[in-house]
């Protein structure tokens, strides 16, 4: 059996060929250059970015030992309200000798202090806690929360329960509240970690 090709399917089967080469031309060769200059602008716009940062840190260059400076100076200042002491005991002295000045400037008289141990807060701070329990009038509370603040030493409030002594119906004749309010205070106090 002899297959012959009339001109028509000459034609037809040319241009068969020249379709299966375009199209492999384009699957093999253009296709694949088109995907890597893709991938190529995303490329350059982290390039581009990676050199703006890298400019910025050339312009500043001479600012961050300025900083650096400033930082150490900073903190410093900030070193200096955390109790320093070389052992517990005398951590919770300074402790201690901080709240006692602040009760008699306010005129309370403490009536239970409990100074629990030194608890390891992260690698650089370590905090001592303290639980007082007195009466007060409501002035004396703020004068002695207000020379707490002021103290040489960073002390905060951790927890405070206040309640009155007793309930007040009328404002006695003297006009001031004397002893009225029982406070349950627990105070802590930043030291660095030696």
């Amino acid at each position: 059996m002899k297959i012959e090709l009339r001109e028509r399917d000459r034609r037809a089967l040319i241009g068969l060929a020249l379709a299966l080469a375009v199209y492999l031309t384009l699957d093999m060769v253009l296709l694949p250059r088109y995907d890597t200059l893709a991938a190529a602008e995303e490329l350059v716009l982290a390039k581009q970015d990676q050199l703006r940062k890298y400019r910025r840190a050339v312009l500043r260059q001479g600012q961050y030992r300025g900083l650096t400076e400033d930082a150490r100076t900073r903190i410093a200042e900030l070193e200096d309200i955390l109790i320093r002491a070389e052992t517990e005991a005398l951590v919770s002295a300074e402790l201690q000798s901080e709240v006692e000045r602040a009760s008699q400037d306010a005129g309370i008289g403490i009536s239970e202090r409990n100074v629990a141990g030194i608890r390891r807060l992260d690698d650089f701070f370590s905090e001592a806690t303290m639980t007082l329990e007195f009466q007060c009038s409501p002035s004396q509370l703020v004068t002695f929360l207000s020379g707490l603040r002021s103290s040489a030493s960073l002390i905060s409030v951790r927890s405070a329960d206040i309640r009155p002594d007793r309930v007040v119906h009328q404002m006695p004749n003297g006009g001031d509240l004397n002893r009225t309010l029982r406070v349950n205070l627990t105070l802590g106090a930043l030291t660095p970690n030696s």
